[in-house]
């Protein structure tokens, strides 16, 4: 935390003098101070009409640009335009927000990068922060767009392994249902008629009939939010070790769903398939 006294005689709104002194506009200082970031006299305030008055003490958030990586990422391939990578678990893809202090995989391209002045440093899909495995990043503003445009008409094959909980008659299901934000838990998707349509491909490759746990294969053909995890879910197999849509608790460290190959066609036309190694983790868990 930074601190400043306020000296000036006449009061002034605490947004205001914030966006002043720290070169913000008074919308993002308003949310700081809704986030209560912010301290006068050592007490949190979260009103952004509130008059500071003359030796009032300001606490505030100061941004840390030099982040502490603690992540290992691996470059599987990088050519002049593309660069693809293996993010390891636990990794945040872009930052909750501008104070948010977490390393980011946003912050280590950057650094890699330094010349990468594009919106979100290129990437143009993500994966959760409990999922690992390959990820694709244009390197420069033909490859960004023709990248989206793969993903927007679904032209990009991806293939996910996980375990999930139970075991299968079939060993080869299609998942087509719909789903949409939760309006009960914002932060979780739920299968509903009225949401968006997906479907996700599942193989089942492995059962484990003592610990009755399965491997399975999965290619979502849509690409929503979370998609693998409600599908999962809703078929009474979750991912082990999800901590929003499984409510068994397992002895393992992680969630067991990581991103295994992707199939993306290169500027010069050439198709390519890129994978991520199955982590370790998987198979020790499936023993």
């Amino acid at each position: 935390m930074k601190t400043v006294l306020f000296d000036q005689v006449e009061p002034i709104r605490l947004d205001l003098f914030l966006a002043k002194k720290l070169g913000y506009t008074r919308s993002f200082t308003a949310k700081l101070i809704k986030k209560k970031y912010i301290k006068i006299n050592h007490q949190i305030v979260d009103k952004a009409a509130l008059k500071l008055h003359y030796n009032d003490l300001i606490e505030f958030l100061e941004i840390d640009n030099n982040k502490k990586n603690n992540f290992v990422i691996r470059v599987i391939y990088q050519d002049d335009n593309v660069l693809v990578i293996d993010k390891p678990y636990g990794l945040l893809v872009h930052a909750k927000d501008k104070f948010d202090q977490e390393f980011t995989l946003e912050n280590w391209l950057n650094d890699k990068f330094p010349d990468l002045n594009y919106q979100r440093a290129g990437i143009v899909h993500r994966l959760d922060r409990l999922t690992s495995g390959v990820m694709v990043v244009g390197l420069n503003q033909e490859s960004i767009d023709s990248l989206k445009k793969q993903f927007s008409l679904r032209q990009i094959e991806k293939t996910y392994y996980a375990v999930v909980d139970g075991l299968f008659d079939d060993d080869k299901i299609l998942i087509d249902l719909q789903i949409k934000r939760s309006l009960k838990f914002p932060n979780k998707f739920v299968v509903d008629i009225n949401g968006k349509a997906s479907q996700t491909f599942l193989t089942v490759k492995k059962m484990n009939v003592v610990n009755q746990i399965s491997l399975v294969e999965l290619k979502p053909k849509t690409g929503r939010t979370h998609q693998l995890r409600v599908h999962l879910s809703y078929i009474k197999h979750p991912i082990v070790g999800d901590p929003l849509y499984n409510k068994k608790i397992n002895s393992t460290k992680r969630m067991m769903l990581h991103a295994y190959s992707i199939k993306i066609n290169l500027l010069d036309g050439q198709s390519k398939i890129f994978k991520s190694k199955l982590p370790s983790e998987f198979n020790e868990y499936l023993k």
